[in-house]
């Protein structure tokens, strides 16, 4: 199964990389700015007088995540509660211990760490999985959640690969970009993880097995990126605790138009954020869902999503034969990230405890 696992990261990586055309690389400036005083876009940034402290992990990134540009992150956008950061962006990295309810297409539990980064900025950007997404519209908003769907229709004219139709224009796919390698430190395994630029130019993820438990919330992990095709950068986030259910093997989320959805759990000790996504199987290979619930909420040990925005959503069918990334992704995770400012978007980096299961929605 583990093999299994390996063989789906590495064709989510080809797939990336093999449907897209290169473009040339941006000068320096264009890739956003020469870094820290003292510092340019590929070496260590100078000495600025900041130390490591926890962040607030209801207000964000902490001051002491930055960029390959002059002075310190100004994210302008809250974690906790609010609507979700879905971009625009220019990628991620997500660093995850997870485990499965009910399905499993790996070793369970375990940790990943797992990102993508790109040229151009991309929205919506739910997170470095969710490759596909890309093509979708935000169809209704309320409070911390939305509901997007998909944008892809047939053209008049069909696209030319690597292009795909979106709402009746032909739209390139956003393409790979390298931001040279990534170091993770501060986990409380004691190790650092080193993602090295591999055959796959903005693709990273980690090609040994990590255990479940890299991080507490006593963490405070820290990313740093050499910079390569895009800006380097160093972020500094705090861990968490880990999500704790009482969902057994057996547990389905079942969704329906005329109720509300509740989602409960146990709550943290210290301050963090939930991420609830709900979505069904892709429309086809490497195509996004039909559609996706996306919520951030404060981490209270309760989600309530209201049945006015249930209602936008599909029908979802549980999958069981399916490739992995095709399968359609629902899962509740605790997290604190940094959204790391640079030009002209931002990167997003996350620690998260993460919890899959099946869902359901019967129209």
């Amino acid at each position: 199964m583990r093999s299994v696992w390996w063989w789906a990261a590495g064709m989510l990586a080809l797939a990336l990389s093999g449907c897209l055309e290169s473009n040339p690389q941006p000068s320096p400036e264009a890739a956003g700015g020469k870094g820290l005083p003292g510092g340019g876009r590929n070496e260590e940034p100078a000495d600025v007088g900041w130390t490591a402290q926890e962040a607030d992990a209801t207000l964000g990134p902490s001051p002491e995540t930055w960029s390959g540009k002059d002075g310190p992150a100004d994210p302008g956008w809250m974690d906790g509660g609010g609507t979700p950061f879905l971009g625009p962006s220019l990628g991620g990295l997500s660093i995850a211990s997870e485990r499965w309810v009910g399905m499993q297409w790996g070793p369970t539990p375990a940790s990943w760490i797992f990102g993508t980064f790109f040229a151009t900025p991309v929205f919506p950007f739910i997170g470095p999985l969710h490759t596909s997404n890309f093509f979708m519209q935000v169809a209704a908003q309320e409070g911390g959640c939305v509901v997007l769907a998909s944008a892809q229709a047939p053209c008049d004219k069909p696209c030319a690969f690597p292009e795909v139709c979106v709402s009746g224009q032909c739209v390139k796919w956003p393409e790979p970009f390298s931001v040279g390698d990534i170091e993770v430190k501060g986990l409380s395994t004691g190790q650092e993880v080193l993602l090295e630029k591999g055959p796959y130019p903005g693709v990273y993820y980690n090609t040994t097995p990590l255990p479940f438990g890299l991080f507490t919330h006593q963490s405070l992990v820290t990313v740093s990126a050499s910079g390569g095709d895009l800006p380097w950068f160093i972020a500094l986030v705090p861990g968490v605790e880990e999500l704790s259910t009482s969902w057994d093997e057996d547990f389905v989320l079942r969704l329906r138009d005329d109720e509300d959805l509740v989602v409960t759990w146990v709550p943290p000790a210290t301050p963090a954020s939930i991420r609830l996504v709900v979505g069904g199987p892709n429309l086809c290979h490497g195509c996004p869902p039909a559609g996706q619930l996306v919520c951030t909420a404060a981490d209270t040990g309760t989600l309530t999503v209201p049945a006015s925005l249930v209602s936008q959503l599909p029908g979802i069918v549980p999958e069981e034969l399916c490739l992995h990334y095709d399968c359609g992704f629902s899962y509740i995770e605790r997290r604190n990230c940094s959204v790391v400012a640079t030009e002209p978007a931002a990167y997003e980096v996350c620690v998260a405890s993460r919890v899959y299961f099946k869902s359901e929605h019967v129209k």
